[in-house]
């Protein structure tokens, strides 16, 4: 939204001359409250959304006066328009020709949206929207609604019934990419009609989608349709074919798994399984076509296993529901460009309900964030102040152990008591970071990391460094070698929630403990934040991507850490559509063994690549939907001493996730050569 500074009123008063006895200047309450107001929602007379704005400015920007706001001294400005037209304007309403009655016949309704500057997404919110059905392979024949836009991929082609659904359109960061919405009507229909709400959302706003995601739902429970939801009509399934989207769920804060179940029995259909006979029942995994499915990241009945990645048939599982525990939240939704199998079946849709977690109490007041980040004559980041302001707040402090080590600084830097020199002995090290009202998420970036290996379970018995916070589940576990690694914490969106960060050492001979960890602040309306359920963050268009101690053998053990549950997220860059995934060296992917003894009990397993069932049920690194060629649908989950069958992974799926996941027991990982991965991503541009 635009607000206008008070502080402008003394100028504007100051330019009006009063040259006839007969005008009465506007009094300073009403200049006060147009500008107030200025460009601020309201709601006409007509019962539709509307944009405060005095008249004048209204009628000049091509809007219709409907009803007053700002006490009577401005207007609401109705910005509805219809085909061939263009705007710029926030909360503007695409209708059909005829709104607020029916069209009918043949036309094709187009309207242009210009980018502004500042503006990177739009949200279209579909509040009426009633084209005619698809035909009986699922595609939109007769009408069609389509986006198109010079960003990215094309977006799905809609049509049927979608009333209460939205799409967010991606606009990127430039200042020319304007955004076409057309309406394409063939023959007669009763009951055609269309109202678009567009909103434009600002680049720091934090209403804005991750990336890569078509819907975006923020609370805690709500209900999600697929398009054109409903009963069969003349016999013929209602859901669209060539679906391949992806609607993202708001991790809230606290909130540690969701729970997806139908919102009434028997309201999820969706796919064919390859077997007949189980339509009549859920189904899961491999029996579901492999391009067309519900997929819901390692869900089960109970929400404690790794669970399925794909779901179809007419029932979601064995009783309807699905817990999961793998953030971030989301629902991909898959279907082919034949729907002649599902005829028989209705699309339905399933409700989302997150699991709290509670938190701690509050244990400190947040001090505002202050000043901005520079470099030390050393070289090391540091934070711009004043001399005095430096030292009292404890300048050269850079992390101090034990409860005194209390900070709210932005670009602090937390090391060993001894740095630049390693410790030994035991010890526990601990820093509290304060919160501000301001940030939302902080940036742990290992400069240096070096802690003792795990012991041959996998686990961090020796040394540990552990992430405390009020906010959400645990974070991992981490000890070995990480330098270059970094990690996202949540802080939630209140004042009170501090984060600790604490190093455990034991004694050891001949080791030397060495940690410079850099503590970035990142405020609410920060584009950078990571999305929600992300621990590590990458907005490259490629970048190597290396598990936590990823390494070689050390005294005959694996190095990759036990109870590792995390995933690493790829912001989608402009016009990009597709992900490749290769490893580093040829030697650089070893990660899980397989469920089948055929391949557990013979020594020669580096030369497989295994995917899928074969991998262990929670020891596997997950790729959504990748394939050798990028084509098809892919497998999920990929384990053993390659990266599938030549090192090589193309996947479409949005947003670009990896996903790493490893059991409580290494012991089995152990006898081979299991270093953990080193992938290079590099993101492949679309071809429209």
């Amino acid at each position: 939204m635009f607000r206008i500074s008070l502080l402008l009123v003394p100028l504007a008063i100051a330019t009006v001359v009063y040259s006839q006895g007969a005008f009465r200047p506007p009094s300073i309450p009403a200049i006060i409250a147009i500008l107030r107001y200025q460009n601020s929602p309201c709601t006409t007379d007509s019962n539709t959304p509307g944009t405060c704005l005095a008249q004048n400015d209204c009628l000049a920007r091509q809007g219709t006066p409907d009803g007053t706001c700002a006490s009577g001294f401005a207007s609401c400005c109705n910005f509805k328009f219809t085909c061939g037209g263009r705007t710029k304007e926030n909360e503007t309403i695409f209708v059909n020709h005829l709104y607020p009655k029916t069209d009918n016949g043949t036309n094709t309704c187009q309207v242009t949206i210009d980018k502004q500057p500042n503006v990177c997404q739009l949200r279209l919110d579909f509040e009426e929207f009633s084209l005619a059905q698809p035909d009986e392979n699922g595609q939109c024949t007769t009408d069609s609604f389509m986006v198109r836009t010079t960003v990215g991929e094309r977006l799905p082609i809609l049509c049927g019934e979608n009333n209460g659904q939205h799409l967010y359109v991606d606009m990127g960061r430039g200042s020319a990419n304007p955004v076409v919405l057309s309406v394409v009507t063939n023959g007669d229909m009763i009951g055609r009609k269309w109202k678009v709400k567009i909103n434009m959302i600002p680049c720091n706003n934090l209403d804005m989608a991750p990336s890569g995601c078509l819907q975006y739902f923020r609370s805690p429970s709500s209900v999600i349709q697929s398009f054109n939801y409903g009963v069969p009509m003349e016999g013929r399934a209602r859901y669209l074919s060539n679906l391949r989207y992806t609607a993202c769920v708001r991790v809230e804060e606290n909130f540690c798994s969701i729970k997806w179940e139908t919102e009434t029995p028997g309201s999820f259909s969706w796919g064919a399984p390859y077997e007949g006979n189980l339509t009549a029942r859920g189904a899961s995994g491999g029996l579901c076509n492999v391009d067309d499915f519900i997929g819901i990241d390692q869900g089960s009945a109970e929400g404690s296993g790794p669970g399925e990645d794909r779901l179809c048939g007419t029932k979601l599982l064995q009783d309807d529901y699905v817990i999961s525990r793998s953030k971030p939240f989301q629902l991909k939704v898959r279907s082919n460009s034949d729907q002649k199998l599902n005829a028989e079946n209705s699309q339905h849709d399933a409700t989302a309900r997150q699991f709290w977690r509670p938190g701690g109490i509050p244990l400190f007041n947040a001090l505002r964030l202050q000043n901005t980040a520079c470099s030390a004559e050393s070289g090391e980041a540091g934070t711009c102040m004043s001399e005095a302001d430096c030292k009292t707040r404890q300048g050269f402090s850079v992390g101090t152990c034990g409860r005194s080590g209390l900070t709210a600084k932005n670009e602090t830097l937390f090391v060993n008591p001894s740095y630049p020199a390693g410790e030994n002995g035991t010890n526990t090290c601990q820093v509290t970071i304060q919160n501000n009202p301001g940030v939302c998420q902080l940036r742990l970036d290992l400069e240096e990391f070096s802690l003792a290996q795990p012991d041959e379970y996998g686990r961090c018995t020796k040394d540990s460094f552990m992430v405390r916070t009020t906010v959400g589940e645990r974070l991992p576990m981490l000890c070995g070698d990480n330098k270059g690694q970094h990690l996202y914490v949540d802080m939630g969106r209140g004042s009170a929630n501090p984060v600790v960060l604490s190093v455990i050492t034991n004694e050891l001979e001949n080791v030397s403990r060495k940690w410079k960890i850099k503590i970035s602040f990142i405020k609410c309306d920060n584009y950078v934040m990571a999305p929600s359920g992300c621990l590590q963050y990458y907005r490259s268009p490629s970048d190597v991507i290396r598990s936590f101690n990823y390494g070689p053998k050390i005294d005959g053990r694996s190095r990759y850490l036990a109870n590792l549950r995390y995933t690493t997220c790829i912001r989608v860059e402009e016009n990009f559509c597709a992900i490749k995934w290769t490893t580093e060296t040829p030697e650089s992917f070893s990660w899980g063994i397989s469920n089948d003894p055929m391949y557990t009990s013979q020594a020669n397993i580096s030369s497989y690549g295994l995917t899928g069932s074969l991998c262990n049920d929670d020891d596997f690194i997950g790729i959504d939907q990748g394939s050798q060629e990028g084509s098809g649908v892919g497998e999920d989950r990929f384990c053993g001493d390659r990266l599938f069958y030549s090192n090589l992974v193309i996947s479409r799926s949005k947003p670009f996730q990896l996903k790493l996941r490893s059991n409580s027991d290494q012991t089995e990982n152990a006898r081979f050569s299991q270093n953990g991965i080193a992938l290079r991503y590099t993101q492949l541009p679309c071809v429209n």
